[in-house]
């Protein structure tokens, strides 16, 4: 197989992401098994817009498809979900908590992950790398282990 740029064929989707979250108020359809209930438009765009922010400054040594990954992770499988649950009053995090968190999270994750790259002697941190970082820090996570926002029972299932 060829060698080619990981950046050139993962940009776009990045890019496109950023621009779907950037027109949102909750204007595609949500991807989930629960409502969307009580999720104010500009509580989730503003934590959106930290986020890319943050991907955007504080990521420089991280290839697109990584930031892609770390991105639609934030949004689609942490934000969201909290976020509704908030405002189905199943947990009681506030917004101010909930953005020092994810900023919180997207550092334990970027230091991290470059602590493995060092160790593994790659140039850029690649989305393979995030998701061994993510898997190894769980427990230092807000949003991950830590609070116990999640059941982790795993394969004992739900309760």
């Amino acid at each position: 197989m060829n060698e080619f740029d990981i950046d050139k064929l993962y940009l776009p989707y990045l890019k496109n992401y950023q621009q779907i979250v950037e027109e949102w108020p909750f204007g595609f359809p949500y991807p989930f098994p629960f409502p969307s209930v009580g999720i104010r438009s500009s509580d989730g765009r503003r934590h959106i817009e930290k986020i890319m922010q943050t991907l955007d400054k504080e990521f420089e040594n991280f290839r697109a498809d990584s930031k892609y990954l770390i991105a639609i992770l934030f949004i689609q499988m942490l934000l969201f979900p909290i976020l509704s649950a908030q405002g189905q009053g199943l947990i009681d995090v506030s917004n101010e908590t909930l953005d020092e968190d994810i900023r919180s999270d997207l550092r334990t994750i970027s230091d991290n992950a470059k602590d493995i790259q060092k160790n593994d002697g790659n140039q850029r941190i690649s989305g393979h790398t995030v998701v061994s970082t993510i898997d190894r820090s769980w427990d230092q996570l807000n949003l991950g282990g830590k609070k116990k926002i999640w059941n982790d029972e795993g394969d004992k299932g739900p309760k």
